[in-house]
């Protein structure tokens, strides 16, 4: 299978491509202009961005699916620039995938989409407020639901919600971790009572893998969370 991966110089676009590429899938990465892209010299590459859908669909030429993996992590990132890139961004690239006959489209969201001031325990899938706390979670849930609708016959769409996300080559929490652990030691929030659902990087590649190969409904979500829970 030929994919293209948006995001692909990120910390999870990037894991995906070389994932996609070791299972023996030919693999395109779609990068921003300036972004470092050393790492991918033996890969196909296409400069561009989100807010470009005809260098998207370009891209996405004799693909037979599209991974979104572009993204904001930041949630303190401005409303309009999380808009932009999590709204206008997925829609680019779904008619860009349309436009080049792609059979499907993996979109790679968060599981802070259900993030609100009220408990979710018990929560599955197709539970989400209206309303999500965060500028970041709600462009993320809006991008969602634009996912979930594109779908039709010949073209499938799935949406994967990862949780905090880690391992190697992680560049925001792991080494964060490693600044708050030499200063004295990570805070335990809580009394330690407060369990955090993580998503090892292996276990969400592992994941669009199996969304890509596996025959699905389309426009489904899934939680892509590991079997561990953190304190």
């Amino acid at each position: 299978m030929r994919c293209l991966v948006t995001g692909a110089t990120g910390f999870i676009g990037g894991a995906v491509l070389r994932d996609l590429q070791a299972a023996g899938h030919e693999v395109v990465a779609y990068v921003r202009e300036g972004s470092d892209s050393r790492s991918l010299q033996d890969i196909e590459r296409f400069v561009g961005d989100l807010g470009d859908p005809n260098r998207l669909a370009i891209a996405a030429e004799h693909c037979d699916a599209v991974v979104h993996a572009a993204g904001i992590a930041d949630p303190s990132a401005g409303a309009e620039a999380l808009g932009w890139t999590h709204i206008a961004g997925t829609e680019n690239a779904i008619n860009a995938a349309r436009k080049a006959a792609c059979r499907r489209l993996i979109h790679i969201s968060c599981a802070d989409v259900t993030l609100h001031d009220g408990p979710r325990s018990f929560w599955n899938e197709d539970a989400a407020p209206p309303r999500p706390y965060g500028d970041l979670a709600e462009t993320k849930l809006r991008a969602e639901e634009l996912v979930r609708v594109s779908g039709r016959r010949g073209f499938r769409t799935s949406v994967l919600r990862p949780s905090l996300v880690w391992g190697p080559g992680d560049t925001t929490h792991l080494p964060g971790w490693e600044r708050e652990a030499e200063r004295g030691g990570i805070r335990i929030l809580g009394g330690g009572k407060k369990l955090l659902s993580t998503t090892h990087i292996g276990n969400l590649t592992h994941g669009v893998r199996r969304a890509l190969e596996t025959k699905i409904t389309t426009g489904n979500v899934y939680y892509v969370v590991d079997a561990e829970l953190s304190v």
